[in-house]
């Protein structure tokens, strides 16, 4: 059986194309420890979160809710930083969380209003968000372009096993991603190589 090339690279893109979107279209990954939320229950940039964790206990404290934070994603050098809660500032002046209405999917909306300055930098970014069950769900979200729109929802259940969706307080924690500059010997190599490239260029115009 002969298949028409054409075709046949239709069929192969086709595969490929259904594949890579298998991929992107993962099952969401409940939170541990129970609750309700899993990783489609906060968004950012368009994107879903990476990971999340269900905290039963009651913590508020900024100094807490950061520590506990780090000691779910941080490392040691590499922490996170508090930027804020949606009702207070943070750590860093001038960066702001701010929580609006409701879309289609979520029922909250969020915004990390950011100095110019801050605006294209890439960061890990986790949003904590405490439920009125006084449960907290955070939320890891992996190389994120600042600023950051989003929105989340706020899933606990109550002691008769009846659902709720409103929260207490969302909280904004974020580490800036090292990005890689050049040895000195890769510069160098560089513009060894811009030259060459000129010299040749002008050698061949002369010719």
């Amino acid at each position: 059986m002969r298949i028409h090339r054409n075709k046949a690279t239709a069929l192969i893109s086709g595969s490929i194309l259904m594949a890579a979107s298998m991929a992107v279209q993962a099952a969401p990954v409940a939170c541990i420890n129970g609750g309700v939320n899993d990783t489609y229950s906060a968004s950012a940039n368009g994107a879903y979160a990476d990971a999340c964790h269900y905290f039963a206990s009651n913590i508020a404290d900024s100094s807490v809710i950061t520590a506990h934070t780090n000691g779910l994603w941080g490392s040691p050098g590499n922490d996170f930083t508090y930027v804020g809660k949606d009702s207070e500032a943070g750590e860093i002046s001038g960066i702001e969380l701010m929580v609006s209405g409701s879309d289609d999917e979520f029922k909250y909306l969020y915004q990390l209003i950011v100095p110019q300055a801050w605006e294209g930098t890439t960061v890990d970014w986790v949003l904590g968000v405490k439920q009125a069950s006084n449960s907290y769900t955070s939320y890891l979200f992996e190389d994120v372009t600042l600023g950051i729109d989003g929105g989340f929802n706020s899933f606990w259940l109550n002691p008769q096993g009846k659902e709720g969706n409103d929260f207490s307080f969302a909280a904004g924690f974020i580490r800036v991603v090292d990005v890689p500059v050049p040895e000195p010997g890769s510069l160098a190599l560089l513009g060894l190589g811009l030259i060459g490239l000129r010299f040749a260029r002008q050698h061949s115009k002369s010719a």
